[in-house]
């Protein structure tokens, strides 16, 4: 391969490289764990610093894979195409997603701005993980 044709290293990959050491290594680094020494680490913390390393919250809740997490989900049911093609888009990706223990808790309001803020705060104090919310009240 090509030098020019290379992709460009990101993240723990790219500190990895600096660093001459396994993903592995860098993980336990940036996660506090033992099993490497202290001079490792401080060297990895370093180049993260170097670089702006700053973790994917995203690709690191994937990770964890914790089961039994919850997502609400708060989206007009008005009849209408847009609202229809990402009604079928989530609940497709919440047949995808209970494969993981993740379970999709829907509180549907009947308009765009009708009931949304309710919904919302209902979603939040019982206790969800994550939201779905296509709001139409500007607060």
């Amino acid at each position: 391969m090509c030098w020019q044709n290379r992709p460009v290293r990101r993240g723990i990959h790219q500190i990895a490289e600096l660093a001459n050491v396994s993903i592995g290594t860098v993980d336990r680094a940036l996660h506090g764990r033992n099993g490497i020494k202290e001079s490792t680490r401080e060297r990895i913390l370093q180049i993260a610093q170097q670089i702006g390393y700053t973790p994917n919250l995203a690709a690191r809740a994937l990770s964890v894979s914790r089961t039994g997490a919850r997502i609400g989900v708060c989206i007009p049911r008005e009849i209408h195409f847009f609202y229809d093609q990402l009604w079928a888009g989530v609940l497709d990706e919440g047949r995808r997603a209970e494969q993981m223990g993740i379970r999709f808790i829907n509180r549907p309001v009947r308009a765009l701005g009708e009931g949304d803020t309710e919904a919302f705060t209902g979603l939040g104090a019982s206790g969800v993980d994550g939201i779905i919310l296509t709001a139409g009240n500007p607060r």
